[in-house]
């Protein structure tokens, strides 16, 4: 498992196509993926539950993955939300 911690920088909080563009991401990769704040975790897979996760600009989100492919995914991820942050 490998996890990267990064800060949503202001407008790039989760809402409606945000959160369609990380399960779009994560969509590629075989790895489970996490994405944890304080208010709870969501899969990244899961448009929906990703939605319903509370992310405002500000927000420290971890994003966890499990897999053949864990690297890659979370350096996915974190270049969509915070290019150059989150890095493993």
């Amino acid at each position: 498992m490998i996890e990267a911690t990064l800060n949503i920088a202001a407008g790039k909080g989760f809402q409606g196509r945000g959160s369609a563009r990380v399960s779009l991401v994560a969509s590629r990769f075989a790895s489970r993926i996490v994405l944890v704040t304080d208010s709870g975790s969501a899969d990244a897979h899961d448009v929906m539950a990703v939605m319903r996760l509370r992310t405002p600009p500000g927000t420290v989100l971890r994003i966890q993955a499990d897999g053949p492919d864990e690297v890659a995914a979370v350096r996915a991820i974190a270049q969509l939300l915070g290019p150059g942050n989150g890095q493993p």
